[in-house]
């Protein structure tokens, strides 16, 4: 078929290419690469046929603070060794803001804490992952003279 006198607009292909913004809700708790389907709102079909779909795959930025793994996120912290042998109390961030971890005396270098229910949500609205703080114990690595004579009195008596 020849098309005599084309539409300036489309040129005869009968679709006009047009940019616009389109809304869409992203789901709390979508891990990266996960992709969602807009019906309807791809491009034009052929021959008067409706709209194909848009598919958006989405990129979750990597977080200063935390790691994720599914739902789950990850913290390190930093405690030096008499902290570690006495027990504290430590501040630690969390996606719903800050909460008071203890920390009992005796922690482990890398010794890691649970608290529930402080990760993302979980796809399907079945609760939250859980935050895991790992405790790094700092050494420190110049004692004065006083701080040496202190740890022999303590290591002698042990």
């Amino acid at each position: 078929m020849i098309i005599d006198s084309p539409c300036r607009e489309c040129g005869g292909s009968g679709t006009v290419q047009r940019k616009r913004k389109i809304s869409l809700v992203v789901p709390a708790g979508l891990e990266d690469g996960h992709t969602l389907r807009l019906r309807g709102e791809g491009d034009a079909g052929e021959h008067g046929s409706p709209p194909g779909d848009l598919y958006v795959v989405v990129n979750v930025r990597p977080h200063k603070l935390f790691v994720r793994q599914n739902s789950d996120i990850f913290y390190a912290t930093k405690i030096d060794a008499v902290q570690a042998m006495l027990g504290t109390e430590q501040k630690v961030p969390t996606l719903y803001g800050d909460v008071t971890l203890q920390i009992p005396p005796g922690t482990q270098p890398g010794e890691r804490f649970t608290l529930k229910e402080k990760g993302l949500p979980r796809i399907g609205g079945r609760g939250k992952g859980n935050q895991y703080v790992q405790v790094n114990v700092e050494v420190p690595r110049n004692l004065s003279s006083s701080q040496k004579e202190l740890l022999k009195r303590l290591s002698s008596e042990r």
